[in-house]
């Protein structure tokens, strides 16, 4: 299982397994383009990445207030990342309706946010989105052929991920991941209620 933590090891499974990039993409929050789901991202021959990042110190990374108008022209890109960046946006509806005027028509918005997450302030912390609120959103903002999907879910999945840095020695971590996986299966069949204790949200949307 490759990732910083449990929750990013989920992120990347669903990345691995629904994100395809084509032609013009930008990548919201970014930093300098070095997080670990680019090892899973599968691109197309002409992929052309654009990274953004409000405080980055990277002169290519382009700095963008997710939280104003986006200093970009309409119907530009066909696809947009915004992976584990609208937690910490304010103004959640504004960066929506941007992402959808600078896609071109049929563009494609891919992302990712945690739910049963600790506060982590980069720079700043504001929300958590369940499945519901977030549909709400993407189909207010205009986009259609929406999917949210919860990842990392089950009580016990949960649980584990709140303490499991305390652990140290990642053998350990690794080993207490497959445990609560499993129990979770096995939970999953006596309790529906159970998947509705999930870490995040994978999601995508289009123009």
């Amino acid at each position: 299982m490759k990732g910083n933590s449990l929750l990013r090891t989920v992120q990347n499974h669903d990345v691995s397994t629904r994100v395809r990039l084509h032609g013009a993409c930008l990548d919201l929050g970014a930093k300098n383009g070095t997080s670990s789901y680019y090892q899973f991202i599968e691109q197309a021959e002409d992929t052309q990445l654009t990274f953004s990042d409000l405080y980055s110190s990277e002169d290519h990374v382009l700095k963008i207030d997710l939280d104003g108008r986006f200093p970009l022209d309409d119907s530009v890109f066909d696809n947009v990342l915004l992976f584990n960046v609208l937690e910490h946006v304010f103004n959640t509806r504004n960066v929506l309706e941007e992402i959808r005027r600078i896609l071109k028509p049929g563009g494609k918005l891919f992302g990712a946010v945690p739910f049963l997450h600790r506060y982590h302030k980069d720079p700043t912390d504001y929300w958590r989105f369940s499945h519901e609120a977030l549909e709400i959103l993407l189909r207010e903002a205009g986009y259609s052929n929406i999917v949210v999907r919860p990842h990392g879910a089950g009580a016990f999945t949960a649980g584990i991920h709140q303490f499991a840095s305390a652990l140290k020695l990642r053998p350990l971590i690794c080993l207490a991941w497959f445990a609560a996986i499993g129990l979770d299966k096995v939970l999953d069949r006596l309790w529906k209620a159970n998947r509705y204790y999930y870490l995040g949200l994978y999601f995508e949307a289009r123009k």
